[in-house]
């Protein structure tokens, strides 16, 4: 098994995991004038990031989204987390691996 494959499988039964436990949540991704696809999500808030010149902290969420479910995340895609009546609008992708992208994001409306 490659190690692109044991990452895909190792995120899938993390991301189970998660859920069952109720730290990720069920949501729907949207990209840019595509149609929406259930997708489970991972939500950090709050996260503290500085500048290179900079000593203030500026404060985004990351979402935590998995290419099995969405493909390739775009820029100004919205997930949505009904059951929180929580809407993001992706702004900038923070990393990724071969399954999973983090993205910041911002409250959509």
């Amino acid at each position: 098994m490659s190690q692109a494959a044991f990452l895909a499988d190792f995120d899938a039964a993390a991301m189970r995991a998660f859920a069952e436990a109720g730290l990720a949540d069920v949501a729907t991704y949207t990209p840019p004038g595509g149609t929406a696809m259930a997708c489970t999500v991972l939500i950090d808030m709050d996260i503290a990031r500085y500048g290179l010149q900079s000593t203030a902290a500026n404060s985004t969420a990351l979402v935590s989204l998995f290419r099995a479910e969405v493909g390739t995340p775009a820029k100004d895609a919205i997930v949505a987390i009904d059951a929180a009546g929580a809407r993001w609008k992706l702004v900038r992708m923070y990393d990724r691996d071969e399954s999973r992208e983090r993205w910041e994001a911002i409250h959509a409306s």
